[in-house]
Protein backbone atom coordinates (compact mmCIF):
# COMPACT_ATOMS: atom_id res chain seq x y z
CA UNK A 1 0.00 0.00 0.00
CA UNK A 2 2.88 2.31 0.87
CA UNK A 3 4.77 1.78 -2.24
CA UNK A 4 1.32 2.17 -4.66
CA UNK A 5 1.01 5.36 -2.57
CA UNK A 6 4.38 6.20 -3.23
CA UNK A 7 3.91 6.11 -7.50
CA UNK A 8 1.22 8.20 -7.21
CA UNK A 9 2.37 10.84 -5.19
CA UNK A 10 6.42 10.78 -5.49
CA UNK A 11 7.02 9.83 -1.72
CA UNK A 12 5.27 7.40 0.46
CA UNK A 13 3.45 8.19 3.70
CA UNK A 14 6.45 6.24 5.26
CA UNK A 15 9.09 8.30 2.80
CA UNK A 16 12.18 5.23 3.92
CA UNK A 17 9.86 2.16 1.94
CA UNK A 18 12.78 0.12 2.53
CA UNK A 19 12.54 0.45 6.06
CA UNK A 20 9.71 0.93 8.22
CA UNK A 21 11.75 0.54 11.13
CA UNK A 22 12.64 3.16 13.82
CA UNK A 23 15.51 4.14 12.00
CA UNK A 24 13.51 4.85 9.28
CA UNK A 25 10.84 8.22 8.31
CA UNK A 26 7.64 7.78 10.34
CA UNK A 27 4.75 7.69 8.74
CA UNK A 28 3.13 10.71 8.18
CA UNK A 29 -0.44 9.28 8.18
CA UNK A 30 0.10 6.43 10.02
CA UNK A 31 -3.86 5.88 10.52
CA UNK A 32 -4.35 6.01 6.64
CA UNK A 33 -1.90 3.77 5.96
CA UNK A 34 -3.23 1.00 8.36
CA UNK A 35 -6.22 1.78 6.70
CA UNK A 36 -5.29 1.48 3.46
CA UNK A 37 -3.13 -1.83 4.01
CA UNK A 38 -6.39 -3.49 5.66
CA UNK A 39 -8.52 -2.38 3.12
CA UNK A 40 -6.50 -3.94 0.29
CA UNK A 41 -5.85 -7.76 2.21
CA UNK A 42 -9.86 -7.57 3.11
CA UNK A 43 -10.85 -6.59 -1.22
CA UNK A 44 -9.06 -10.11 -1.97
CA UNK A 45 -5.51 -8.01 -2.58
CA UNK A 46 -6.41 -6.03 -6.01
CA UNK A 47 -3.82 -3.49 -6.74
CA UNK A 48 -6.46 -2.69 -9.44
CA UNK A 49 -9.01 -1.67 -6.90
CA UNK A 50 -6.09 0.30 -4.79
CA UNK A 51 -4.98 2.46 -7.71
CA UNK A 52 -8.13 3.44 -8.17
CA UNK A 53 -9.29 4.42 -4.83
CA UNK A 54 -6.21 6.68 -4.57
CA UNK A 55 -6.53 8.05 -8.08
CA UNK A 56 -10.51 9.11 -7.19
CA UNK A 57 -9.67 10.35 -4.12
CA UNK A 58 -9.48 14.29 -3.44
CA UNK A 59 -5.54 14.31 -2.39
CA UNK A 60 -4.71 13.03 -5.35
CA UNK A 61 -7.47 15.31 -7.79
CA UNK A 62 -5.60 18.55 -6.11
CA UNK A 63 -4.02 20.85 -8.19
CA UNK A 64 0.32 21.12 -8.18
CA UNK A 65 -0.17 24.76 -8.17
CA UNK A 66 2.14 26.34 -5.85
CA UNK A 67 0.93 30.17 -4.38
CA UNK A 68 3.31 32.72 -6.19
CA UNK A 69 5.70 34.97 -4.65
CA UNK A 70 3.91 37.72 -2.71
CA UNK A 71 1.25 35.13 -2.36
CA UNK A 72 0.16 34.37 1.53
CA UNK A 73 -0.38 30.50 2.19
CA UNK A 74 -1.03 29.24 5.69
CA UNK A 75 -0.62 25.92 4.09
CA UNK A 76 2.79 26.82 2.89
CA UNK A 77 3.99 28.51 5.93
CA UNK A 78 3.38 25.40 8.19
CA UNK A 79 3.99 22.76 6.17
CA UNK A 80 6.69 23.92 3.19
CA UNK A 81 7.65 20.58 2.22
CA UNK A 82 3.74 19.51 1.52
CA UNK A 83 4.26 16.25 3.85
CA UNK A 84 0.60 16.67 4.63
CA UNK A 85 -0.06 16.76 1.06
CA UNK A 86 -2.04 20.18 1.16
CA UNK A 87 -1.58 20.19 -2.49
CA UNK A 88 -0.57 17.37 -5.24
CA UNK A 89 3.26 17.00 -6.22
CA UNK A 90 4.18 17.74 -9.38
CA UNK A 91 5.19 14.49 -11.07
CA UNK A 92 7.55 14.12 -13.97
CA UNK A 93 6.17 10.83 -15.89
CA UNK A 94 9.03 7.26 -15.27
CA UNK A 95 10.86 7.13 -18.26
CA UNK A 96 9.14 3.99 -20.07
CA UNK A 97 6.16 6.32 -19.89
CA UNK A 98 7.46 8.92 -21.60
CA UNK A 99 8.04 6.47 -24.30
CA UNK A 100 5.48 4.82 -24.34
CA UNK A 101 3.44 8.38 -24.30
CA UNK A 102 5.65 9.07 -27.41
CA UNK A 103 4.92 6.12 -29.13
CA UNK A 104 1.12 6.49 -28.07
CA UNK A 105 0.98 10.20 -29.67
CA UNK A 106 2.61 8.92 -32.91
CA UNK A 107 -0.12 6.73 -33.43
CA UNK A 108 2.40 3.76 -33.39
CA UNK A 109 1.90 2.08 -30.00
CA UNK A 110 1.80 -1.51 -30.49
CA UNK A 111 -0.71 -2.74 -27.15
CA UNK A 112 0.19 -6.35 -27.82
CA UNK A 113 0.17 -7.86 -24.42
CA UNK A 114 2.55 -10.78 -23.32
CA UNK A 115 5.92 -12.31 -25.64
CA UNK A 116 9.47 -12.48 -25.52
CA UNK A 117 11.62 -9.77 -24.32
CA UNK A 118 12.52 -7.37 -27.14
CA UNK A 119 16.42 -7.16 -27.37
CA UNK A 120 18.25 -4.04 -28.30
CA UNK A 121 21.11 -3.43 -30.16
CA UNK A 122 24.27 -0.54 -30.55
CA UNK A 123 24.22 2.07 -32.89
CA UNK A 124 27.03 3.06 -33.98
CA UNK A 125 27.89 5.67 -31.27
CA UNK A 126 27.69 2.89 -28.98
CA UNK A 127 23.90 4.02 -27.72
CA UNK A 128 21.48 0.94 -27.32
CA UNK A 129 18.07 0.86 -29.71
CA UNK A 130 15.64 -1.66 -30.35
CA UNK A 131 17.54 -4.14 -32.73
CA UNK A 132 16.34 -4.78 -36.38
CA UNK A 133 16.71 -7.99 -36.10
CA UNK A 134 14.53 -9.22 -33.26
CA UNK A 135 11.64 -11.24 -34.70
CA UNK A 136 9.09 -10.06 -32.77
CA UNK A 137 6.57 -7.91 -34.98
CA UNK A 138 6.21 -3.87 -34.68
CA UNK A 139 9.34 -4.64 -32.12
CA UNK A 140 10.28 -1.34 -32.34
CA UNK A 141 6.76 0.09 -31.51
CA UNK A 142 6.16 -2.69 -28.63
CA UNK A 143 5.92 -0.98 -24.64
CA UNK A 144 8.60 -0.22 -22.91
CA UNK A 145 7.84 -2.94 -20.32
CA UNK A 146 9.37 -5.51 -23.14
CA UNK A 147 12.64 -4.08 -23.80
CA UNK A 148 15.12 -6.24 -22.36
CA UNK A 149 17.24 -4.57 -19.29
CA UNK A 150 20.38 -5.27 -19.12
CA UNK A 151 22.73 -3.75 -16.12
CA UNK A 152 25.79 -2.97 -18.38
CA UNK A 153 23.47 -1.82 -21.24
CA UNK A 154 20.19 -0.05 -20.95
CA UNK A 155 18.72 1.95 -23.29
CA UNK A 156 19.36 5.33 -23.58
CA UNK A 157 16.51 7.12 -23.93
CA UNK A 158 15.46 5.44 -20.48
CA UNK A 159 18.37 5.88 -18.83
CA UNK A 160 18.65 9.42 -19.71
CA UNK A 161 15.05 9.82 -17.60
CA UNK A 162 16.45 7.72 -14.77
CA UNK A 163 15.49 4.42 -15.46
CA UNK A 164 16.64 3.02 -12.36
CA UNK A 165 20.56 1.52 -11.90
CA UNK A 166 19.57 -2.03 -11.98
CA UNK A 167 22.95 -3.90 -10.36
CA UNK A 168 21.41 -2.46 -7.10
CA UNK A 169 17.59 -2.50 -5.92
CA UNK A 170 15.71 0.36 -6.36
CA UNK A 171 12.86 0.93 -3.80
CA UNK A 172 12.02 4.63 -5.28
CA UNK A 173 13.20 6.76 -8.26
CA UNK A 174 15.10 10.40 -7.89
CA UNK A 175 14.20 11.89 -10.92
CA UNK A 176 16.39 14.42 -12.24
CA UNK A 177 16.71 17.58 -14.48
CA UNK A 178 19.14 17.65 -17.13
CA UNK A 179 20.31 19.65 -20.03
CA UNK A 180 20.22 15.96 -21.47
CA UNK A 181 16.65 15.67 -21.51
CA UNK A 182 15.86 18.42 -23.20
CA UNK A 183 18.94 17.73 -25.61
CA UNK A 184 17.57 14.40 -26.15
CA UNK A 185 13.75 15.18 -26.89
CA UNK A 186 15.15 17.87 -29.34
CA UNK A 187 17.62 15.34 -30.94
CA UNK A 188 17.06 12.08 -30.15
CA UNK A 189 16.51 9.90 -33.76
CA UNK A 190 13.47 8.19 -31.92
CA UNK A 191 11.61 11.59 -30.63
CA UNK A 192 12.37 13.28 -34.15
CA UNK A 193 10.92 10.10 -36.16
CA UNK A 194 7.99 10.35 -33.71
CA UNK A 195 7.27 13.78 -34.31
CA UNK A 196 6.72 12.94 -37.85
CA UNK A 197 4.57 9.71 -37.21
CA UNK A 198 2.26 12.08 -35.09
CA UNK A 199 2.39 15.21 -37.99
CA UNK A 200 0.96 12.45 -40.36
CA UNK A 201 -1.47 11.51 -37.95
CA UNK A 202 -2.70 14.91 -37.40
CA UNK A 203 -2.65 15.61 -41.41
CA UNK A 204 -4.92 12.56 -41.83
CA UNK A 205 -7.13 13.30 -38.75
CA UNK A 206 -7.39 17.07 -39.98
CA UNK A 207 -6.93 17.32 -43.39
CA UNK A 208 -4.64 18.71 -45.14
CA UNK A 209 -3.93 22.67 -45.78
CA UNK A 210 -5.52 23.84 -42.73
CA UNK A 211 -3.07 24.83 -40.08
CA UNK A 212 -5.20 26.03 -37.42
CA UNK A 213 -7.01 22.28 -37.73
CA UNK A 214 -3.68 21.27 -37.45
CA UNK A 215 -2.61 22.77 -34.09
CA UNK A 216 -5.89 22.27 -32.69
CA UNK A 217 -5.82 17.97 -32.95
CA UNK A 218 -2.03 17.99 -32.25
CA UNK A 219 -2.96 19.78 -29.17
CA UNK A 220 -5.84 17.28 -28.54
CA UNK A 221 -3.44 14.12 -29.45
CA UNK A 222 -0.79 14.86 -27.53
CA UNK A 223 -1.81 17.09 -24.80
CA UNK A 224 -5.63 16.20 -24.58
CA UNK A 225 -7.01 19.50 -24.39
CA UNK A 226 -7.62 22.45 -27.60
CA UNK A 227 -5.20 25.39 -27.73
CA UNK A 228 -6.07 28.61 -26.51
CA UNK A 229 -6.25 31.80 -28.64
CA UNK A 230 -2.95 32.88 -27.73
CA UNK A 231 -1.45 29.48 -28.40
CA UNK A 232 -2.73 29.19 -31.61
CA UNK A 233 -1.53 32.16 -32.52
CA UNK A 234 2.04 31.69 -31.94
CA UNK A 235 1.57 28.25 -32.80
CA UNK A 236 0.47 29.77 -36.24
CA UNK A 237 3.30 32.08 -36.39
CA UNK A 238 5.66 29.22 -35.64
CA UNK A 239 4.43 27.06 -38.58
CA UNK A 240 4.74 29.45 -40.65
CA UNK A 241 8.26 30.50 -40.00
CA UNK A 242 9.44 26.76 -40.04
CA UNK A 243 7.61 26.23 -43.23
CA UNK A 244 9.35 29.13 -44.55
CA UNK A 245 13.21 27.72 -43.10
CA UNK A 246 12.10 24.62 -45.44
CA UNK A 247 10.98 26.06 -48.55
CA UNK A 248 14.31 28.24 -48.43
CA UNK A 249 16.37 24.86 -48.25
CA UNK A 250 14.68 24.11 -51.55
CA UNK A 251 11.97 21.55 -50.22
CA UNK A 252 9.03 20.95 -52.56
CA UNK A 253 5.48 23.05 -50.90
CA UNK A 254 3.69 20.21 -49.41
CA UNK A 255 6.77 18.60 -47.86
CA UNK A 256 7.87 21.45 -46.55
CA UNK A 257 4.72 21.83 -44.71
CA UNK A 258 4.93 18.29 -43.90
CA UNK A 259 7.83 18.97 -42.27
CA UNK A 260 7.11 21.98 -40.40
CA UNK A 261 4.05 20.39 -38.71
CA UNK A 262 6.51 16.97 -37.85
CA UNK A 263 9.08 19.75 -35.88
CA UNK A 264 5.86 21.32 -34.48
CA UNK A 265 4.46 18.22 -33.50
CA UNK A 266 7.94 16.82 -31.89
CA UNK A 267 7.79 20.64 -30.01
CA UNK A 268 4.80 19.84 -28.45
CA UNK A 269 5.99 16.32 -26.76
CA UNK A 270 9.31 18.44 -24.99
CA UNK A 271 6.86 20.46 -23.36
CA UNK A 272 6.10 20.22 -19.76
CA UNK A 273 2.96 19.35 -19.98
CA UNK A 274 3.19 16.57 -22.23
CA UNK A 275 6.41 15.33 -19.63
CA UNK A 276 4.94 16.04 -16.28
CA UNK A 277 1.81 14.92 -14.64
CA UNK A 278 -0.43 17.97 -12.97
Amino acid sequence: ANRVWQQHFGKGIVETPDNFGKLGAPPTHPELLDWLAADFMQHGWTLKRLHRLIMTSSVYRQSSRQPGEGESSLAKKVDPENQLLWRMNLLRLEAEVIRDSVLAASGKLDRTSGGPAIMLAPRPEGLQTVSEKDPTPNAKYRRSLYLLARRNYPMELLQVFDFPVIQVNCTRRINSATPLQSLTMLNDEFIVESGKFLAERVMATAGERNPSKWIETAYLLALSRKPTATELKICAENLEKQKALYLNANTEPKQAEKAALGTFCQMLMGTNEFLFVD
